[in-house]
């Protein structure tokens, strides 16, 4: 779209073109930020215009890197997966690497991403699936059950504003305090509640309806989804998932 990237240049003073080719010119790192569905078509065209000394370093979601080694068998290669919160520079950001990365390329992509969040990871790549499901995806894992609470409190009285506000520094303070506490989740659950007090009589409600296996469910139902992206590109049907 011409006229949002002339007003995105305007804003920020950077160059641009609608080429693809004429955007790799003079680039020494490569940063690929279009649809995983897209990809391979992007990868197409550009492959006979870049050099072996470009960094390439992609943030789509589902791709492993052997997926873009077919492309770029001889440059540095780095799959870096973000998250939703880069614009308040929270949560975590990984990365993953092929055999022809260096050291100053996984400096420069830490250089790149580490201001844009609270901690940058290297991980291996066969673990990236599971980490964009844990780290991006269930983000509405945790909307929904916060939006759960607040309806609840909306339905016994409770002011719109106040229920979501209580529900939602509640939820920032549980998080800052288990990730701070010594005790594993386990142990705080069952430290908050005590024998015929307020808290058990929920949970117990929980894990007979078996909250936590639908949960794990729900995650791996991304997980697979992120892994089918990547399947459907080297011709494995879903089903051998």
């Amino acid at each position: 779209d011409r006229a949002k990237l002339e007003e995105f240049a305007k804003r920020t003073g950077v160059n641009f073109t609608t080429s693809n080719a004429k955007a790799l010119n003079g680039a020494k790192t490569v940063v690929l930020c279009v649809r995983p569905q897209q990809m391979g078509k992007v990868l197409a065209e550009i492959a006979p215009c870049i050099s072996h000394e470009q960094v390439i370093i992609s943030v789509a979601v589902g791709h492993e890197l052997g997926f873009y080694e077919k492309y770029f068998p001889k440059n540095q290669v780095f799959r870096v997966m973000l998250n939703p919160f880069i614009s308040t520079s929270k949560g975590i950001i990984t990365f993953s690497k092929n055999g022809n990365a260096t050291k100053s390329g996984v400096e420069k992509v830490r250089s790149i991403f580490g201001e844009l969040c609270e901690k940058i990871l290297e991980i291996e790549d066969s673990k990236m699936h599971v980490f964009t499901t844990l780290s991006s995806s269930s983000s509405a894992l945790f909307y929904y059950i916060f939006n759960s609470m607040a309806e609840y409190a909306k339905e016994n009285g409770l002011n719109a504003n106040i229920a979501n506000e209580v529900t939602f520094a509640t939820a920032s303070a549980a998080a800052c305090h288990s990730a701070s506490s010594e005790n594993t989740l386990i142990e705080l659950i069952n430290g908050a509640c005590t024998p015929n007090g307020m808290t058990i009589g929920g949970i117990e409600h929980l894990k007979t309806n078996k909250l936590g296996a639908q949960i794990k469910t729900a995650l791996d139902k991304i997980t697979k989804k992120s892994m089918e992206i990547n399947s459907q590109e080297r011709g494995v049907a879903s089903e051998d998932i």
